[in-house]
Order: structure tokens, then C-alpha cells, then sequence
């Protein structure tokens, strides 16, 4: 986004949110286009404007807001909201479950074995210098 289409989405603010002020140009100062522009200028503009509108929609925003247009924080952060890679599936069960009778089986068959390849590695890290 540039510090126009910034600029825009300003306005845009300050049309759903007419008490702010945001939509006269001349209440927007070129520090405030450029401290939003820090926060909002990674995004895409369309990006911007729709989250704009959906705060705009959101009653829930409305009332922890008490009616006050939201600041390039808040938008940046409903942009995330809707594109936000989605969480992960919920772990398979089965990956939960315990080992089956013949997995113990196996696992006590190759056990010995183990042993002895940790003993062994154990024995070589007691040759070896300290560093």
C-alpha cells in the first residue's frame, strides 16, 4: 500500500466512523498518514478497507471500543484474523494410543539390542577429550 491508498483508507475510516473527524483531509496531518503507513503499509489496500468494514460491522468492536474508530492496530490485527494461516488439525487418536501387544513384542525383542548400542556410545563418549 502507499501512503495514498493510506491516506484512502483513512478516509474510509472516517466515513463509517463520521464523530472521528478522519473523513475532512484537513484534520489528517502527514505524521498521521505516515505513523498508520508504518503499521498498514505491508498490507494490500483491499486488504485495509475490508477489514475496515468488517470492524465497522462488528458490534462486539463497537462496545469494547465504546464507538471509537479503530487505529491502524486494529486493523492490522483483523487483517490477520482473516488471513491467518488456519490451525492445524487436531491430532489423530490413533497417534495417542498406546503401543499394541505386538509392538511390545517387538520393541522387548529389539531391546537388548538397545542396551547395548547405548552402552557402546556411552563407552566412546568417555575415550573422547574434553573440549
Amino acid at each position: 500500500m502507499t501512503r495514498t491508498e493510506t491516506a484512502g483508507v483513512i478516509a474510509h475510516v472516517g466515513h463509517l466512523w463520521r464523530s472521528s473527524g478522519l473523513w475532512d483531509a484537513n484534520r489528517v496531518s502527514l505524521e498521521m498518514v505516515e505513523s498508520w503507513y508504518a503499521v498498514l503499509g505491508k498490507y494490500d489496500v483491499d486488504l485495509a478497507r475490508r477489514a475496515v468494514t468488517l470492524l465497522a460491522e462488528d458490534g462486539d468492536f463497537h462496545r469494547e471500543n465504546n464507538g471509537f474508530a479503530p487505529d491502524p492496530g486494529d486493523i492490522a490485527r483483523r487483517i490477520w484474523d482473516f488471513t491467518a494461516p488456519p490451525a492445524p488439525e487436531r491430532t489423530d487418536p490413533d497417534a495417542l494410543r498406546g503401543p499394541t501387544p505386538e509392538e511390545r513384542e517387538c520393541g522387548a525383542r529389539r531391546m537388548p539390542e538397545l542396551r547395548a548400542a547405548i552402552r557402546y556410545l556411552a563407552g566412546r563418549r568417555q575415550m573422547e577429550p574434553d573440549e
